[in-house]
């Protein structure tokens, strides 16, 4: 962008440009799913945390629906 504003040669061929974006997208798309995954198995240990104390509280504790 900034070599077409100073009216310069790019300092990349349009193939390899091409080659860095898809560099890019393939990092990002790496990175995303970790943090899918990551979100995913947090949210499975606290709903088996959550379950775990429900089975373990006392039974005179009720349902909580009056």
């Amino acid at each position: 962008m900034f070599a077409h504003l100073d009216r310069t040669r790019p300092p990349y061929i349009p193939d390899q440009q091409a080659a860095l974006g898809a560099n890019r997208n393939g990092r990002a798309r790496v990175v995303g799913e970790a943090k899918r995954t990551h979100v995913k198995h947090t949210s499975r240990r606290l709903v088996a945390q959550g379950a775990a104390r429900a089975l373990t509280a006392p039974a005179d504790r009720g349902s909580g629906i009056e």
